[in-house]
Formats: C-alpha cells, sequence, structure tokens
C-alpha cells in the first residue's frame, strides 16, 4: 500500500503522527510560560492588588486576588479554574471602579481555561479582556487578548483565525514600540504557519523572532527562537539542522537556568534522533525530558515525555511498553483536565493498536478522540480523527468507509487552512481509489497533493506521491493489458488498437517517469515497480532492474521492515523471515501484515513477502555465497512475468 500519513495531532508533522503530539506538548509548555508572561503584561498581580486595595475592596476580593496571584506564579491552571465563580463575581464588581485589575482577571481565566483545553471559555473570556482593554485605551492590553486569543484559535486547529489574531498583535506590538513583544509574536505566527505546512513562512519568521531576541538581550526567547528552528528543521526533514538549533536551545535553557525549557530541548532532541531510527539516543533523551519535567512540576512536559517514549517503543516493536507509556499520557491529560490532550492521547493510542492489527480497539479509541475533539471545538484533531479512522478502514480493506472519513478529513483541514493536512488527505483518498481500482481518480488525487507539497516545498511529501503515483499508474497499465476479452460482436479496429496502444505509451513513460522520481527520492521500491512496468517491451533491462532491487534488499533492505515499510535503526532487534533468510520484521504481527492480499489491506507498494520471498532466498546466495546468477534467471523472468 502506498506510504501512509498518519495524522493523529502527536508529534510533529512530516513528522510522524507520535510526533506531531510531542512537539503540541512541548509547544504547550512554551505556551504556560507565555500565559504566565501575559498576566503580567496586562497588570502585575501586585500593582493589580494595590490598586484594588487602593479602591477599599471587600475582604474576600482581596483574599480572591491573592489566591489567584499565587496559583498563576504556580502554573496551577486548574486552582485558577476552581476560583471561577469568586474571580468573575470580583471583576464584574470592579469593571467601573477598577477595571485593570477586572481586565488581569478576565485574562488569566482565559489562559487558565485555553490551557485546561476548554476553548469557548478561553474565548469567552480573552474577549471581555479584549473588549476592557479596548474601553480603557490600553494598547498593550488590547494586544496582549488578541495574542491570547490566536493562541486559543491555534489549539482549536482553526489557523486562519489564529494568524489573524497574532497579526493585529504583531501590529499593536510595533506600535507601542513592544521590541520583545514583537518577537514573541512573530515565533507565534511561525508556530501557526508551521501547522499550515508553509515552511518557507515558518522560517522567516522565527529567523526574525531570534533576530529580536538577540537585539534585546533575551536570552531566553533567543532559546525559544532556536528551538522553533529546530522543529521547522523537523518538519522538513532535515534532522541534521534540528539537532543543532535544539542543541543551541538546551546550551541556552541550561545557561539561563530553564529547567522546563532544557527539557522540552532533551525531547525535542529525541524526536530528531526518533526520526533518525537512532532509537536508543531518542529513549535517553526522552528519558531526561522526563525526569526533569517532573522535577519542575511541568505535568504537560511530562505527559509528552511519556507520549514520546511510547513513540520510541512502538517503532522498536516493544508494543506492551508502549500502550504503558501512551497510558499514562492519557492519565496525566485527564488528571489535568486537558480533554483536547487526552483525545489526542486516545488517537495516539489507536495508531498503536492498528499497528498491531487490533482494529476494533483502533476504531475505539480513534472514535473517542474524534467525540472529544467534537466536543471541545478542535477541528484540527477532529479532521485527524477522521483521518486516523479512514486509515483502520482501509488496513481493513473497507475502502468505501476509508474514503468517507479521509473525505471529512479533507473538508476539514480546507476549512481550517491546514495545507498539510489537506495534502494528507488528497493522498489517502488516493490511495482508497487506487485500491478500488479507480486509477483515473487516484491518479487525480495523488496530483492534487503533489502540488501543495511543491508550494509547501516539503520534498519527502513530493517523493511519496511521486511513488504513489508511479504505482497507481503502473497498476493502470497492468489492467489494461490484461484487460476483459473482447467478444466478437465488440472487437476493436486497427484503428482504436493504435489509439489505444498509443495512450498506454503514453502511461509507461509516465509511469516511468514518477517511478524514478520516488528512487531519486529515496524510495527503494519504486525500481521493483519499474522492473515490472518495463518487462512487457525490454525484459533484460527489466531483469536488471529487478536485480538492484534484490541485491538492495540483501545488503540494505535488512532494516526495513516488510510489513509496515517504516526504516529501524541498527540497535533494533527484528525477527527474521525463515524462508528468504533476508526480510526483517518489527513483530510477528508485522510478519502477518506482509502477507495480506491488497484486496484485505495489504501493501501495494512492497507486495506480499510470501510472493518474492523465494526469490528473494536464491538471491541471496547469489549475492552471499557465490552462486551463480543465471541459475535465478528463470524464477526471476517468472516473477516479472506475474506482475508485468
Amino acid at each position: 500500500m502506498p506510504r501512509r500519513r498518519s495524522t493523529s495531532q502527536t508529534r510533529t508533522l512530516s513528522l510522524c503522527c507520535c510526533q506531531i503530539k510531542a512537539w503540541k506538548a512541548g509547544h504547550k509548555g512554551e505556551c504556560e510560560a507565555a500565559a504566565r508572561a501575559s498576566t503580567r503584561r496586562v497588570a502585575n498581580p501586585d500593582s493589580a492588588l494595590r490598586a484594588a486595595t487602593a479602591a477599599k475592596p471587600t475582604a474576600d476580593q482581596i483574599r480572591v486576588l491573592k489566591i489567584l496571584q499565587q496559583l498563576v506564579d504556580a502554573a496551577d491552571w486548574r486552582g485558577v479554574a476552581a476560583q471561577e465563580r469568586a474571580a468573575r463575581a470580583m471583576a464584574a464588581a470592579m469593571r467601573t471602579s477598577k477595571p485593570s485589575t477586572a481586565a488581569w482577571v478576565y485574562c488569566i481565566l482565559g489562559n487558565a481555561y485555553r490551557l485546561l483545553g476548554e476553548y469557548s471559555k478561553a474565548i469567552e473570556y480573552h474577549g471581555q479582556h479584549l473588549t476592557m482593554a479596548k474601553g480603557l485605551g490600553d494598547r498593550a492590553g488590547e494586544g496582549a487578548a488578541y495574542g491570547n486569543l490566536g493562541s486559543v484559535y491555534y489549539s482549536l486547529g482553526d489557523l486562519s483565525k489564529a494568524l489573524e489574531h497574532h497579526k493585529k498583535c504583531l501590529a499593536i506590538a510595533k506600535e507601542v514600540g513592544n521590541r520583545a513583544g514583537e518577537g514573541q509574536t512573530y515565533g507565534n505566527l511561525g508556530i501557526a504557519y508551521q501547522s499550515l505546512g508553509d515552511y518557507s513562512k515558518t522560517l522567516e519568521h522565527h529567523q526574525k523572532h531570534l533576530a529580536i531576541a538577540k537585539e534585546v538581550g533575551d536570552r531566553a526567547g533567543e532559546g525559544q527562537g532556536y528551538g522553533n528552528l529546530g522543529n521547522a528543521y523537523q518538519s522538513l526533514g532535515d534532522y541534521s539542522k534540528a539537532i543543532e538549533y535544539h542543541g543551541q536551545r538546551l546550551a541556552i535553557a541550561k545557561e539561563v537556568g530553564d529547567r522546563a525549557g532544557e527539557g522540552r530541548a532533551y525531547g525535542n532532541l529525541g524526536n530528531a534522533y526518533q526520526s533518525l531510527g537512532s532509537y536508543s539516543k531518542a529513549i535517553d533523551y526522552h528519558t531526561q525530558h522526563l525526569a526533569i519535567a517532573k522535577e519542575v512540576g511541568d505535568r504537560a512536559g511530562e505527559g509528552g515525555a511519556y507520549g514520546n517514549l511510547g513513540t520510541a517503543f512502538k517503532s522498536l516493536g516493544d508494543y506492551a511498553k508502549a500502550i504503558e507509556y501512551h497510558g499514562q499520557d492519557l492519565a496525566i491529560a485527564k488528571g489535568v483536565g486537558d480533554r483536547a490532550g487526552e483525545g489526542r492521547a486516545y488517537g495516539n493510542l489507536g495508531i498503536l493498536y492498528e499497528a498491531q492489527g487490533d482494529h476494533s480497539k483502533a476504531l475505539e479509541y480513534h472514535t473517542q478522540h474524534l467525540t472529544i475533539a467534537k466536543e471541545v471545538g478542535d477541528r484540527a484533531g477532529e479532521g485527524n480523527a477522521y483521518g486516523n479512522l479512514g486509515l483502520v478502514y482501509e488496513a481493513q480493506g473497507d475502502y468505501s468507509k476509508a474514503l468517507e472519513h479521509h473525505e471529512e478529513h479533507l473538508a476539514t483541514a480546507k476549512e481550517v487552512g491546514d495545507r498539510a493536512g489537506e495534502a494528507r488527505a488528497y493522498g489517502n483518498i488516493g490511495t482508497s481509489h487506487m485500491y478500488l481500482n479507480d486509477f483515473d481518480k487516484a491518479v487525480a488525487y495523488f496530483e492534487a497533493q503533489h502540488a501543495i507539497a511543491i508550494s509547501l516545498k516539503v520534498a519527502h511529501m513530493q517523493s511519496h506521491t511521486a511513488l504513489n503515483m508511479g504505482v497507481a499508474l503502473t497498476l493502470h497499465v497492468r489492467a489494461a493489458r490484461q484487460g476483459p476479452a473482447t467478444g466478437a460482436d465488440q472487437a476493436p479496429g486497427p484503428h482504436s488498437h493504435s489509439l489505444a496502444s498509443a495512450c498506454l505509451n503514453d502511461k509507461v513513460r509516465e509511469a516511468a517517469k514518477w517511478l524514478q522520481t520516488a528512487f531519486d527520492g529515496g524510495h527503494p521500491f519504486a525500481k521493483l515497480h519499474l522492473a515490472h512496468l518495463t518487462f512487457a517491451g525490454k525484459q533484460d533491462a527489466a531483469l536488471v532492474l529487478l536485480k538492484e532491487h534484490l541485491s538492495w534488499c540483501v545488503h540494505r533492505g535488512r532494516d526495513t521492515c516488510a510489513g509496515c515499510g517504516q526504516t529501524r535503526g541498527k540497535d533494533t532487534p527484528m525477527l527474521v523471515c525463515s524462508g528468504c533468510r533476508v526480510a526483517r520484521f518489527c513483530s510477528a504481527d508485522h510478519q502477518k501484515i506482509a502477507s495480506k492480499k491488497a484486496a484485505l489491506g495489504g501493501n501495494l507498494i512492497t507486495r506480499r513477502h510470501k510472493d518474492i520471498c523465494s526469490i528473494l532466498g536464491k538471491w541471496r546466495q547469489v549475492v552471499k555465497d557465490g552462486v551463480s546468477p543465471d541459475s535465478c534467471t528463470a524464477d526471476l523472468v517468472a516473477f516479472l512475468q506475474r506482475y508485468a
């Protein structure tokens, strides 16, 4: 099956599913620090308390203000929410006598509910803060309110509104000469553009944030800028640059004594090494992140670290540990009242169970994610849940249901302006059409995906799409060559034969072009499909291509799971096929997946392992034992004929 992009909000974008979540969890930690800073920008809690005291408030009002100040300083957002009734009553009473104090209360209530995943309440309170700031002529407070609303809309996945509000915040920061706030807002805009998949704008805005932080001597902001650039390069697949920037983020966090930031830097380094297949290093960094998060009481970071560890152990095929860690992530999300995070944790567990072939549990968890996303208004999460449900139905061979859910994901991605999500949905819809043998529709959707990948300048998405396009066209050519027998009453004439032949030759050339592009982009299985495509007219060339592919399998394919198609690190233990003694599998479940028929959700890219196992074993003898290549020629020709 074409390489599928999991869509769960779990770690970082083209990051694998679980990487998206870790990135979001790390960003949430930054958000908590920003939330505390935003409350200070609106009105210093001490000055708010002094101002309220000057207005001779009641003893209860002074007590509530002191409690709120302590809770904000401790980043105890559940505690803030627990004081909602008293805080709201106090703010209402002070709207006229001490509006700046009331504005501060609305701001912290908004920040608390955003970080707790109750976005409708967050919008309500930040909206009241905005109204009061405008009434007071407080441009700085107005800018802070716009920035906080932008962060809420970002959490909801409404990226167009997030950009709109952050841009208003930026304009005000420039107007009032708040250079540090200007830099922070550039960072927020960069994060939003990253979620949209617009990586050129992402880099541009993070570089502006970094430059301003250096200019004003904001070392903590400088570290955040480096970390955000690291996340951007991670999404672009440039892991060496990601490691470089996350390393700089780590050094600055240590220098300024930012233990929480140090932990998040370790987590991001773990994500980068995870993407490189260095799972032992990834686990080491995630473990350090977990230890620091526990030390400083960063519950969001702790949950993110558990989720990252779950992803790393999933990659190692240790599903028991992966379930344990994702379960702890879920428990923390529930414990802190983060409903959106709870939904994403359910999504991670769904992905894990789907990888094991437990489709019923996968459907259960993805459905829970979908339900929570709808409940809290997380449109991006809703779209991702639809996408993941589609992938489970696809694995079950229920392609009509898969299409239904992928189309829901596509509609949601378009609505919230998520171009990267839109591209993934196009690709998944194309895959479902390919399984249904509707190759023209498959190609049309892959073309739409490829166009977005080009516009976003995401090289790895371009090469994935090229592979899918090449396979779809190759299957189309194969179906045309094996077309239904024509009866005497419908025998085509010579003219139609020549037209059909010319059209078929065009498709062969187009398929070969896409497959070569995919191979050049790092997809070795493209050569296997090129061999099948070429066989009908150039048997010798096809044999050369097949032999090169088999040699790759023997020499370098030993780190690639023949079931899921993922490349594992050299330190990853894998099962070895007892037949060919070449193929490797992450687990016994993936060994079963490798032999599923395409009609039941099997892999159209790598094909069924049982079909290639015999010739792979014989070619291993050629490569390893010096057996003559000519002894395999008849078997190789028979294999190519089967799929020509």
